[in-house]
């Protein structure tokens, strides 16, 4: 069964705060943008059930929209919120190249940190953006003093497991957290990841700085909002086929 992650931003409980708080910075940030580009198509990688695909469609009020996930009753859900959107599967870790369409508004929001291939995945996104167009990015904080709080809630409060990473010890986590090094080094390879451990948003800074490309990024609460802007966007290379 499909879990609803609406529910994260829809209910009010202690443990969505962040999200609930994250929908305000999120609708601010596409309002703004709607400034600056001319939005008129929106491709969102990771749609989930659509609810947070349509709010994005009204916050920015592009005609033509389009959500893609890799959990089939995701798809079902998304295509029955939203039956005038283009669904489909699209997996950002063996995604194909050329990309699918290009988009004016291109939205991952809350989903790289659960991909296998961070950078096959960033790089698979970012394609899909317009010349023209805009890539908004939404990615958790999970280290410094943030990220901290964060581990201590999550294990100690709502007993959250380190399951995914079995060789890690909380001990171990907690003193790399501290040291404020990466804990990205916990991560071994795999198609996907159900928790945030062991993800850190430096790792897409370094991406983004090695490929070249410009980009504006704040942290808000506990997410890092990124903004990329079509015209810089420039690979070498066609995406990575894996």
């Amino acid at each position: 069964m499909a879990v609803d992650h609406s529910l994260t931003y829809r209910t009010f409980r202690f443990r969505n705060l962040g999200h609930r708080s994250r929908l305000r910075t999120l609708r601010n940030e596409v309002l703004s943008l709607r400034k600056d580009y001319i939005l008129e198509t929106l491709a969102d990688f990771g749609c989930s059930n659509g609810y947070l695909t349509a709010l994005l469609q009204e916050w920015s009020g592009v005609k033509r929209v389009y959500g893609f996930d890799v959990i089939q009753a995701h798809l079902r859900d998304a295509q029955a919120y939203l039956p005038d959107a283009h669904i489909s599967f699209f997996d950002l870790n063996t995604a194909p190249s050329p990309p699918i369409r290009q988009a004016s508004l291109v939205c991952c929001l809350e989903t790289l940190e659960h991909t296998g291939n961070l950078e096959n995945a960033l790089r698979n996104v970012l394609v899909h953006v317009a010349p023209s167009g805009v890539a908004l990015l939404s990615l958790p904080i999970e280290i410094g003093m943030i990220g901290l709080v964060k581990f201590l809630l999550k294990t100690l409060i709502y007993r959250d497991s380190l399951d995914e990473l079995p060789s890690v010890s909380w001990g171990i986590y907690l003193r790399r957290l501290l040291s404020r090094k990466s804990v990205a080094v916990f991560r071994d390879q795999r198609t996907a990841w159900s928790t945030h451990f062991g993800f850190d948003w430096r790792e897409v800074d370094d991406l983004l700085h090695g490929w070249g490309i410009k980009f504006q990024a704040k942290n808000k609460g506990t997410a890092r909002i990124y903004t990329i802007p079509g015209t810089s966007i420039r690979f070498a290379q066609k995406p990575v086929i894996v």
